[in-house]
Formats: C-alpha cells, structure tokens, sequence
C-alpha cells in the first residue's frame, strides 16, 4: 500500500482515552484511513475505501457491546468482544 495526495486529518479521542487520526480525502470527503496513536504501525483502511467490499470476511468483532439493538452480527468463524 502507498499513501499519495494530500488528506486533512482529524483527531478524535475515544473512549479509553486513546488517539485515533482520522484522514479524509480534502475533496470529497471519504474517510481513507485513520492511524490510533496507540498503534502508530497500524494503518486502518475503512472496507468502503475498497473497489470491492465484500472481498474481506470479518473474523472480529469489537465493541459489540456498544452496537445498535437492530443490527446483528453473525457468522460461525467471527470472535465475539
């Protein structure tokens, strides 16, 4: 992966007190990756920012404690939080 461009960052504090940089494209907007200072070697890449969503599978899911009572994640070889 390479980063090219120019991006406009936003820091955002969560919830455990870390800091997540979060870089949208200055023209439209999409966010296209964001960095958490706590793991500055991890460069997380949003599934939308890819041509083709559906190539990845989740295998983790985190803050599901925190989920919308509607929404419902499923699948046999997901590791729930």
């Amino acid at each position: 992966m390479s980063i090219e461009g120019t991006a406009t960052a936003y820091p955002h504090v969560g919830g455990g007190g870390n800091i997540a940089r979060f870089h949208f494209c200055s023209i439209c907007g999409d966010t296209l990756y964001f960095i958490n200072d706590a793991m500055p070697e991890t460069i997380a890449i949003p599934l939308g920012a890819f041509d083709d969503p559906h190539a990845f599978t989740p295998t983790v899911s985190v803050w599901e404690g925190r989920k919308h009572p509607w929404l419902e994640i499923t699948g046999q070889d997901v590791e729930h939080d």
